[in-house]
């Protein structure tokens, strides 16, 4: 027995080390990589949002994105502090960290592949093609270029693993929490594992209602609920882009991949292991015919979201983006047709499976080659490289917007602040999901009429902003540079290896924040929540708020105040004495978790104007600073303290139930 055993161990040390060098010299090509291009925002986003955590930590709000947002509202931070360590012990740049840890997870998903088949009870040979086989999954690359779905992928065969577990009575609380908790590395992994549960309590053969059950969801949604409850109960506005929940988005995930993001030989295997569900299955593998009904039933959601309209609730959630894990189930219900096979001493049978084998494995190569996101030793990005180059201070002063939001968040110093972000679907007021639609989507060619020039005036105007950059082949630098038709200041050009920039200085004075005369409380009022911005008409109607809004905040009887950010969580506000009106304006972000103080004092704040902030001075005579504080709301402190406490209870229910069942078997012992 102790020989087999051995023998058994040689053959997992063997086929793993196959599997890391074959992956290690797949991968080869981001040895030394720095950057990875790969075509998708997200990369450079979330290598901002790590440098962001590792310089201010887990905050509440950020002055650097559309005047003031929750940067962490619904948000997958656990890669990002992944990130960090890997940061920190190898002494690398953030980006060149995560190149490493792409590497490291490309090895490891194979490894975590053959590991967790192994533990099912296959055999060997099975648990190392099925891990090659993991190479032929085309969208895994999208993952890659995603970042953080990219440990969603690596993680999912542990995922399989232990659901497997909870499917067979063991961990039955766990798993529930783990699939909560799954929102922090992304929502994608967190929704599949949800359905897996709701597969496991379908077809187990426990009660589907049953106290057991309720404490289980009560479980998951405790464990998820710092992600789902800022969206669900929304502490100011909040919007939610039509562009991300329809059939068009879902299309578009894929249109890049053939078989729909996995390949012919994915699909086979899927077709494979639906025949052999037909045969008799052992009690102990019955998890894979219900791993199979998961697999058929999310993937049939996949094609028929790809052709039909499908309801918004199901649409936002995106769920063509987890092809990559359709795909790894998929091979983990193939494990058993896999093993039948090789029992059966046919040797045509085996003959099949190794030329399976080496096609697939050319299969992924070509992928890697086709998909993977190229390598690159330098980045560039027009904020940073006019800062470096001019030395200009003046660009930090006062808000900035360019094209490139995903890499100039990352390069630029971070006491950079924009008027919009890339968080297109969680931004904090309405101005960005106007500003940046008319600057980069528009039918002129050759110039930019004036009636344009002016409007786009007003939003820069209304949100602070102070600089511009726009390609040196854009209409609006034509039209800028015209002294004829613009008042735009030309502050010099900037080359850069794809592209040549222009910067611009807007017109007139920043009023962030100013002394609101009180004969114009009226016209401060808030703008409608209602607006749909796809639609041509709630924009004019939005651009006429606008332009009347910021005629009256350019009135000379408003006195333009000093505005400090000397944190994140902070805006300091220098108000005169003996003044003539009880109110400031400011143009940052309004949500309920703001709070004001004049004189120790707490101030009241309303929405105002596009959310931003009208705060009612309690007297006339003193004068001061005002500091506004933002802070986690309570539900925050709640959730975290749910998530700690979940699994303490869970190890310290196991412990007691240890201790007593160890006591009751020494009292039958003593009987």
């Amino acid at each position: 027995m102790k020989q087999i055993a051995y023998k058994s161990l040689l053959w997992d040390v063997f086929y793993l080390t196959i599997l890391t060098g074959v992956s290690l010299f797949l991968i080869s090509f981001y040895f030394n990589a720095q950057y990875l291009n790969t075509g998708y925002p997200d990369w450079m986003v979330h290598a901002f949002r790590t440098k962001f955590i590792q310089q201010y930590g887990f905050v509440s709000w950020t002055h650097f994105w559309s005047n003031g947002i929750s940067v962490l509202k619904a948000y997958q931070f656990i890669p990002h502090y992944i990130t960090i360590a890997v940061s920190q012990i190898f002494n690398v740049d953030i980006t060149r960290a995560m190149v490493l840890l792409t590497i490291f997870q490309f090895v490891l998903l194979r490894i975590f592949m053959y590991g967790t088949i192994r533990l099912l009870k296959f055999s060997s040979i099975t648990a190392f093609i099925v891990a090659l086989l993991s190479f032929d999954i085309a969208q895994y690359w999208g993952g890659v270029s995603d970042y953080t779905l990219m440990f969603a992928s690596t993680l999912f065969p542990v995922v399989l693993y232990l659901w497997v577990k909870h499917f067979e009575g063991k961990l039955l609380y766990l798993f529930p929490y783990l699939a909560g908790v799954a929102f922090y590395m992304h929502p994608v992994l967190a929704i599949n594992c949800f359905l897996l549960w709701i597969f496991s309590v379908i077809f187990s053969d426990r009660k589907i209602i049953s106290i057991s059950n309720i404490i289980q969801l009560i479980i998951f949604m405790a464990a998820s609920s710092l992600f789902w409850y800022p969206i669900v109960f929304k502490y100011s506005f909040n919007y939610s882009s039509d562009i991300l929940a329809n059939k068009e988005f879902l299309t578009l995930v894929l249109s890049q991949y053939d078989y729909f993001g996995l390949s012919i030989f994915i699909l086979t295997c899927l077709v494979l292991s639906m025949i052999r569900s037909i045969m008799p299955v052992q009690a102990k593998y019955k998890w894979a015919t219900v791993l199979l009904v998961y697999c058929v039933t999310t993937f049939v959601t996949v094609l028929i979201g790809l052709h039909l309209p499908l309801p918004r609730a199901i649409t936002q959630l995106q769920f063509t983006r987890g092809v990559t894990l359709i795909g790894i189930a998929i091979l983990f219900s193939f494990s058993l047709a896999v093993e039948s096979a090789r029992k059966l001493h046919v040797a045509a049978i085996r003959g099949a499976l190794l030329f399976l084998f080496c096609l697939s494995l050319v299969e992924g190569m070509w992928f890697i080659s086709v998909y993977s996101p190229s390598p690159i030793a330098k980045a560039t990005e027009a904020v940073s490289s006019y800062v470096n180059k001019y030395g200009d201070g003046s660009l930090l002063q006062g808000r900035v917007w360019t094209s490139d939001i995903g890499n100039a968040s990352y390069f630029a110093p971070l006491s950079t602040r924009f008027p919009h972000s890339y968080m297109g679907h969680l931004e904090s007021n309405q101005i960005p999901i106007r500003l940046s639609p008319l600057i980069m989507y528009h039918p002129y060619i050759a110039e930019i009429p004036q009636a344009n020039l002016d409007r786009l005036t007003n939003y820069f105007k209304i949100s602070g902003t102070k600089y511009v950059f726009f390609d040196e082949t854009s209409p609006f630098t034509s039209s800028l540079l015209d002294p004829y038709k613009s008042s735009y200041k030309d502050k010099g050009k900037l080359e850069l290896p794809q592209s040549i920039y222009h910067i611009f200085e807007t017109p007139g004075e920043v009023r962030n924040s100013v002394l609101l005369d009180e004969r114009y409380k009226e016209s401060f009022t808030h703008f409608p929540f209602d607006l749909k911005f796809s639609n041509v008409n709630d924009q004019i109607e939005l651009d006429d708020y606008v332009h009347k809004f910021v005629s009256v905040l350019y009135k000379p009887e408003n006195k333009t105040l000093s505005v400090a950010y000397p944190d994140q969580e902070t805006v300091q506000i220098v108000v005169p004495a003996k003044r003539d009106s009880r109110l400031v304006y400011l143009n940052e972000s309004y949500d309920t978790n703001w709070k004001a103080y004049y004189n120790n004092k707490l101030q009241t704040i309303n929405p105002s104007g596009p959310n931003y902030m009208l705060i009612t001075l309690d007297n006339l005579e003193e004068g001061g600073t005002l500091i506004l504080k933002h802070s986690w709301p309570t539900s925050f402190y709640v959730s975290i303290f749910l998530i700690i406490l979940i699994p303490c209870e869970l190890a310290l229910s196991r412990l007691v139930a240890y201790v007593i069942k160890k006591h009751n078997r020494l009292s039958l012992r003593a009987e």
